[in-house]
């Protein structure tokens, strides 16, 4: 068999179209398209509160209009449109389920993770790597920080994006007991496969 060995202007050639890409970066991955996303929102418990009250947090949605949210508080139903569903427990505690928990495995494969964080809301400025659970509820308490990794396959095929996750933070701000309402605080990362929470357009 005979052994090949590439030539000189090859080799140049090869060593000019890595440079071309060190230079470009990497072609899969788009440059982000959009700024990151705060707000402020309220969901009720989905225990205790009748069915049609809002008791999700989808990351990219669907509002009430009918139009494309980023995030947006949803019903938790058997649409599974939700990536976390809210409760309050009996010490009056905010719960937060991942969509795992709440729906059967047979109706959605999309695994939906949690991740505690332990810097401040404002501190926390990318989401973790690291495992995310899928099948766990968390108990968070104001203040604390939990971050999202939520696939998110419709939303970012339309994007034209190989990647299909999306990032999230959120904290709880209050939980009021008398109505079963949880207050909390939202950063999503609209840009598949992102991980950062700063202002503006990401970088990564």
């Amino acid at each position: 068999m005979t052994r090949r060995s590439l030539t000189p202007a090859c080799l140049a050639f090869g060593a000019a179209a890595l440079a071309f890409l060190g230079a470009c970066g990497d072609p899969t991955r788009p440059d982000a398209t959009f700024e990151t996303v705060q707000d402020t929102l309220v969901a009720y418990a989905v225990n205790g509160t009748p069915p049609g009250f809002p008791s999700g947090l989808s990351v990219v949605g669907v509002d009430v209009n009918g139009a494309r949210s980023v995030p947006v508080v949803t019903r938790v139903d058997g649409g599974l449109s939700f990536d976390v569903a809210f409760d309050i427990d009996d010490a009056g505690d905010a719960v937060l389920y991942p969509l795992g928990v709440v729906a059967s495995p047979i109706g959605s494969t999309r695994a939906v993770g949690l991740q505690r964080v332990q810097t401040t809301y404002e501190g926390t400025l990318d989401a973790p790597s690291g495992t995310y659970q899928i099948d766990s509820a968390f108990v968070v308490l104001p203040g604390e920080v939990v971050a999202v990794e939520a696939p998110s396959p419709t939303y970012c095929t339309a994007l034209g994006s190989f990647a299909q996750n999306i990032y999230a933070k959120l904290t709880v701000d209050s939980v009021r007991t008398d109505d079963r309402t949880v207050y909390f605080r939202v950063t999503v990362d609209p840009n598949c496969g992102f991980r950062s929470f700063a202002a503006g357009k990401p970088r990564d």
